[in-house]
């Protein structure tokens, strides 16, 4: 029988109450389903695959120079004001 997805020659076992054969029909389910997985998380300094159990970061290394990072960006150090003197 003739595939009609894939057009490819098959057995008559090869397809199950459809037109189209078993590896096609196990494709199009494969495709569906990758939708739905959950794609794993990098590391914001290093971008390696975070473990389970951790959110950002892979590692402490990692995790304390995110820190520094992240208290060097903040946004309160961006800010200054003209010293004043209040006393007068």
């Amino acid at each position: 029988m003739l595939c009609k997805q894939c057009e490819g020659i098959f057995l008559e076992k090869d397809f199950y109450k459809s037109d189209i054969c078993y590896k096609c029909v196990y494709k199009n389910k494969i495709s569906i389903f990758s939708n739905f997985v959950k794609r794993f998380k990098l590391c914001r300094i290093c971008k390696t695959k975070i473990p389970p159990g951790k959110d950002v970061y892979c590692c402490e290394e990692c995790a304390s120079k995110g820190k520094a990072i992240k208290d060097k960006q903040y946004w309160f150090r961006k800010c200054y004001a003209p010293k004043v003197n209040w006393k007068n």
